[in-house]
């Protein structure tokens, strides 16, 4: 015989408890249940909302070793009223949110002229069979807004983090008091490393027990704790990416399983993070036009309380010509104390002729600690050669170049790195713009732009949506431009609700908008549109048209390049 426990009242008994409460102003919840194996069962689903809802679509994931749907999978709510269930899709081939579960369920409920609010209205039942012998199986909602959302009479999209979710666990008491293991693989005791990335591996188990919750761990003996990433079920195999300063660290970790118990590791890791020397860098920012004027950067990494700087940099004077030195972006509180073109030595570099020395000082109360620090910006003009390599080179010579600590400690090369770049120099034009979204003049990344002329080339939006063919030789070129997937949850019931109301003559819509909603491409708004977009929403692969394709208008024109030319896309989703 099934035994049925809801535990929703224990858990509103600690969240009332808590000092913060976790419930928000929309929330979904799956019900707690204790379950038998092999018995069938229907676990309520409860909606609590101060808005009118008219239209719920929710996505669940379960581990199919556990729990298996049973026709007719869905069952209408107590509370669902004028409501009715819609699409059930069992058969979701779509990305899993929870990679520990295996399967989706989809279903929508709809209300037409109904809609619902209040708080705990049991609005769904989940027929199910258990079919493993776990202690444990969870419900999950995918709480992605494409999958899990609820839309108001006022045709808006309730999604994370205002919807609040719940999940749910079918379970059998089992006593656990068995500690966890955790044990680290990488790096090993004793290691020593640079600044940077450092992947720590490591593994988890528990022998006979209920399961690993989780796995944390701490870089200082136990003060504190950072939780790690699960690379397989189970935390058999776990990893932490760790951006490493300079300092010594005692590594130990922790398990938790699922009944409470923690399990330590028994022997700590101590890691040294060595300081790296310092360095100087010359950064380009690629090749440079003819005839404009460039910036420069100067850049110090590893700097550890540097209070001076004095720099000596050597060019061809054929090529650069310099108008110049500011003080950089992350030397607040320094200053160019001295620049000095007529130096009284002669360039040490294989193609300069030239150089000046400046300083960057500290005025003897600051100093500069960190990797990556523009402490200097040159200013040159650009007047050599299109097409032509000219050198930038740091005169290594220690009475030239060098840096001071605020401990008094001078350090020159080959102490103090010294890094020079090759630049470019180039006389072409351009093509340029920005790809916008036609409702709300969003930028739209990973566009791929494409034109085709006397050179065919393709680049990709950035996340600003902007996009630049620099380097182009000049004449005629023909744009095209193409996007897929990355819908950022667009499309949604309330855009086919729209439709609907348009063709009803009850809402009137923009020509934009017509454009985007005529997802069959006849040029008309009818109910094919809207039909094909709810199939779209609930992930039914035949029947939604051209739903969720992108559109660009200004594109197909022909550019004919002289100089520096921006163009400018509109971008539409079906």
């Amino acid at each position: 015989m099934i035994v049925q426990k809801y535990t929703r009242w224990l858990l509103s008994v600690i969240l009332f408890m808590s000092p913060i409460s976790l419930f928000a102003q929309h929330q979904i919840e799956i019900a707690a249940m204790e379950v038998a194996v092999g018995d069938t069962f229907e676990v309520p689903v409860f909606l609590s909302s101060t808005k009118d809802i008219s239209f719920i679509q929710m996505t669940v994931e379960y581990d199919s070793l556990q729990l298996k749907p049973v026709s007719p999978f869905v069952l209408p709510g107590a509370d669902l009223g004028g409501l009715q269930l819609g699409l059930i899709n069992t058969q979701l081939n779509r990305p899993l949110q929870d990679t520990l579960l295996t399967s989706k369920l989809l279903f929508q409920i709809s209300g037409n002229a109904q809609s619902l609010t209040g708080n705990d209205l049991e609005i769904a039942q989940l027929k199910m069979v258990k079919t493993g012998a776990a202690d444990t199986a969870r419900i999950a909602f995918d709480t992605r807004g494409e999958y899990c959302s609820i839309s108001t009479t006022e045709l808006a999209d309730i999604i994370e983090p205002e919807l609040a979710f719940i999940d749910g666990m079918i379970y059998s008491p089992v006593l656990d008091t068995v500690e966890p293991k955790s044990i680290i693989h990488f790096p090993v005791d004793g290691a020593e490393f640079q600044p940077g990335l450092i992947v720590i591996k490591g593994s988890a188990y528990d022998s006979l027990g209920s399961g690993i919750a989780s796995v944390e761990l701490s870089l200082d003996d136990g003060m504190t704790w950072m939780a790690v990433i699960a690379d397989s079920a189970n935390f058999d195999q776990w990893h932490y990416d760790w951006q490493a300063a300079p300092g010594s660290y005692d590594f130990i970790t922790r398990a938790t399983d699922l009944a409470g118990n923690i399990g330590y590791s028994r022997v700590p890791r101590q890691i040294t993070i060595v300081q790296p020397a310092t360095v100087l860098e010359l950064v380009i920012p690629g090749a440079a036009q003819v005839g404009t004027t460039i910036e420069i950067p100067l850049q110090m990494h590893h700097a550890d309380n540097i209070s001076f700087v004095q720099t000596t940099v050597e060019w061809d004077s054929s090529a650069l010509r310099l108008q110049g030195v500011l003080i950089g972006a992350n030397a607040n509180g320094f200053s160019i104390g001295q620049l000095n073109r007529n130096l009284p030595f002669s360039t040490s570099a294989t193609g300069t002729n030239t150089h000046a020395l400046f300083q960057v000082a500290g005025n003897g109360v600051n100093a500069l600690t960190g990797q990556s620090l523009e402490i200097a910006v040159l200013h040159f003009s650009v007047i050599g050669m299109p097409d032509s390599l000219t050198a930038l080179a740091f005169d290594s010579e220690c009475t030239h170049t060098y840096v001071s600590t605020a401990a008094l400690q001078d350090i020159c090369a080959p102490e103090l790195q010294l890094i020079s770049p090759v630049l470019p120099l180039v006389a072409q034009d351009q093509i340029d713009g920005h790809v916008l979204y036609y409702a709300n003049n969003q930028p739209v990344d990973d566009v791929t732009i494409t034109i085709a002329g006397p050179e065919t080339r393709t680049v990709m939006t950035d996340q600003a949506g902007a996009y630049v063919i620099d380097e182009l030789i000049r004449g005629s070129y023909t744009m095209t431009a193409m996007k897929s997937g990355n819908l950022n949850n667009a499309i949604s019931a309330s855009d086919a609700l729209a439709i609907f109301q348009s063709t009803a003559f009850v809402r009137q819509l923009t020509p934009a908008q017509i454009r985007a909603g005529d997802v069959d491409r006849n040029g008309l708004l009818t109910g094919t549109d809207a039909l094909a977009v709810l199939r779209y929403a609930a992930f039914f692969a035949a029947g939604t048209a051209a739903a969720g394709e992108w559109e660009f208008s200004a594109t197909d024109s022909v550019i004919a390049l002289q100089r520096q030319h921006t163009h400018d896309l509109s971008a539409y989703i079906l």
